[in-house]
């Protein structure tokens, strides 16, 4: 056999050297290619997006970040270097790395290959010129891959399978686990790959991605990318110690940026930049109001989003009108992604599109998205989504009216104008043949209902549910229900007819996200707005300015409740929220917490809550933040109701 020369031995070596990739990352990355997929929904927070579009092509590590390479990576800056857990180092993962060492070492990379560093000191990303962005298609440096990129890599881009698992829909064939993995990290490249040829995207080690840690947006997204949140860094793929459910290609989790474990890691990730001629925008995208969305009141603002690859400026022409096909031209040539609109009518469906134009000509219209005014029925008052604080903490405030906490109402919800009325309730009565409540011998109409017990308000709205063919809102036991009839504590997922919250009476009677700070529901002056001790009877102000305030005095003047919507409404349109009537409340009650709420709900005690005050109390118990409570049971003259419905 001829031997080789000693010069051709060495050109072959250093051949092999470069193919094998020892310290080089060209060979160490896989070109994924652009593309859109779903991103599918497995847990509450993986809720899927509409699509996913990923307008550039990039490079994502073929294997996980080694100890072999942050090591020459910890040398060559004096970082101290991470521990193995003594399972040894080389083509082992790194581990026990945090997310800012992660972005340190992608910083260094990117200056070691002379491109611009990707992160700032903040952790913001960067573009080549050093301006921070939320777009990751104007990033050049080394970076870690978004949510969005990790997961349509990890699915196989556009040569997906579809598998559960990164490469496959067996975990065996492509993962170490809990199962397989004898409790440690295992060397990269010794499972089987995904389609594109990427290994160890399910299991191995938790990866970090470049995205803060938050539920995903609705709609179709371009380039998706979230650049704010409180606490968590996104990490995807599982690790060593998970089970099967982790290393899902939809799993998510997340960590605190400085967090470090044995089970976590990370690779790199690339943006490749594009040469070549003008390209239009991309089609507008990620429409508000949602596109077939139901919204409530009658002035909306319309936004969207629209990118150019080339980074072009772009102006919008807004297309609306009631025909499916809008050909009505509103503005032409604004720079806004916005458009404020007002007097909307109220049961009509609005359609619109977005013609984008970059600023060299080229084109891209969007698609016909569509709302529609939702008309108001059965007397209701539209609510919006919001938070408030609730509670008071002020000289009238007593001690279950504490602490005050931050309440999240994150659904729009329709609320009754007026409490529900004998009119009203008596026709339920006729047409169930109940009983219907004793008057007081004050009379009916248009009074509120009361002698009903928190039982017959549920009964009522079950009731009014049933008659308008939507699910009940409670079972048989007062517990809510979903649209399917599971239950629920969850507000926002009950469709039919029921009692407001405790959080949605106080919301909506300090007048929603149009509060403008009362003491009474709509004024701070309690004979603008409610019947109470003072005014609901023919001399009750004497009877109250000599102390007189036994049940029989005020009886004799006459106190009693009034007519429904004959005071002046709050800031919202409803009536009667402080005074007139006790309103039942879906809750039991019981104390406050200090954290932050969203959609409260209590749904144990022995209390069902009940709000407002009523023609019998003196103005301190009609504050908007005052809390009273009775047996389900209860009944008296002065209790009734008012009713509630999410939007769905």
């Amino acid at each position: 056999m001829k031997q080789l020369s000693f010069l051709t031995s060495l050109f072959i070596m250093a051949l092999v050297i470069l193919l094998v990739g020892c310290g080089s990352n060209s060979t160490r990355v896989i070109l994924v290619k652009r593309g859109s997929f779903t991103m599918r929904e497995m847990w509450d927070d993986e809720k899927a997006v509409d699509e996913v579009t990923l307008t550039y092509d990039f490079y994502i590590g073929k294997y996980e970040v080694t100890f072999r390479e942050y090591d020459a990576f910890c040398e060559a800056t004096g970082m101290s270097k991470p521990s193995d857990q003594g399972w040894g180092r080389g083509e082992r993962p790194v581990i026990d790395v945090s997310w800012l060492d992660a972005i340190a070492y992608c910083n260094w990379l990117s200056k070691k290959e002379k491109l611009p560093e990707a992160y700032d000191r903040y952790g913001n990303l960067l573009d080549k010129y050093g301006n921070t962005t939320t777009d990751p298609s104007k990033v050049v440096g080394y970076r870690l891959p978004t949510e969005a990129e990790w997961e349509y890599a990890a699915s196989g881009g556009n040569k997906s399978k579809g598998y559960k698992y990164s490469g496959s829909s067996q975990l065996e064939e492509v993962g170490w686990y809990w199962l397989n993995s004898g409790d440690k990290t295992q060397e990269v490249g010794k499972k089987s790959p995904n389609e594109l040829g990427i290994h160890d995207m399910s299991g191995n080690v938790n990866e970090w991605c470049s995205d803060w840690y938050d539920k995903y947006s609705e709609g179709a997204t371009i380039n998706p990318y979230n650049s704010s949140g409180l606490f968590y860094r996104s990490v995807r793929g599982g690790g060593w110690g998970s089970d099967q459910l982790d290393a899902y290609i939809t799993s998510r989790n997340g960590g605190e940026p400085n967090e470090k474990a044995n089970g976590l890691g990370f690779r790199i990730c690339k943006t490749v930049p594009y040469e070549g001629k003008n390209r239009a925008p991309y089609v507008p995208n990620e429409p508000t109001p949602l596109n077939n969305k139901t919204i409530l009141i009658t002035e909306a603002t319309l936004s969207w989003n629209s990118i150019d690859p080339d980074g072009d400026s772009i102006t919008y022409d807004v297309y609306f009108d009631t025909t499916p096909n809008p050909k009505k031209l509103l503005v032409s040539g604004q720079t806004d992604k916005t458009l404020k609109l007002s007097t909307l009518s109220a049961n009509t469906t609005y359609y619109w599109k977005i013609l984008a134009r970059d600023s060299k000509g080229a084109t891209k219209e969007g698609p016909v998205w569509n709302f529609t005014v939702s008309p108001i029925d059965n007397g209701m008052i539209p609510v919006e989504s919001g938070n408030f604080t609730m509670g008071n903490t002020g000289a009238e405030g007593f001690a279950d009216e504490k602490p005050v906490h931050t309440v999240i109402i994150n659904y729009n919800f329709l609320i009754g104008e007026f409490e529900v009325t004998f009119q009203q309730y008596d026709t339920f009565c006729e047409g169930t043949g109940r009983s219907k409540p004793d008057d007081e011998g004050w009379g009916r109409g248009s009074r509120p209902v009361i002698n009903v017990t928190w039982w017959d308000a549920i009964d009522y709205c079950n009731w009014l549910s049933k008659k308008e063919k939507l699910p009940n809102a409670y079972d048989s036991n007062g517990n809510l229900l979903d649209k399917n009839g599971r239950i629920t504590t969850d507000p926002s997922k009950v469709v039919g007819y029921r009692l407001p919250t405790e959080a949605e009476w106080e919301y909506a009677a300090r007048g929603g996200n149009k509060s403008e700070g009362y003491k009474y529901s709509g004024s701070n002056n309690a004979d603008e707005v409610a019947w109470y001790v003072v005014n609901s009877g023919d001399e009750s102000l004497a009877a109250y300015s000599s102390g007189k305030l036994d049940i029989e005095t005020i009886k004799n003047n006459n106190c009693r409740t009034q007519q429904v919507g004959t005071k002046v409404p709050n800031e919202l349109g409803i009536y009667d929220m402080s005074g007139n009537v006790w309103e039942w409340c879906s809750d039991w009650s019981s104390s406050y917490s200090r954290s932050e709420q969203t959609n409260p709900f209590s749904n144990s005690g022995s209390f069902r809550v009940t709000r407002g005050g009523s023609w019998y109390q003196d103005a301190i118990l009609i504050r908007l933040t005052y809390r009273g409570g009775l047996w389900p049971t209860g009944k008296d003259f002065e209790h009734g109701f008012r009713i509630c419905r999410t939007v769905p």
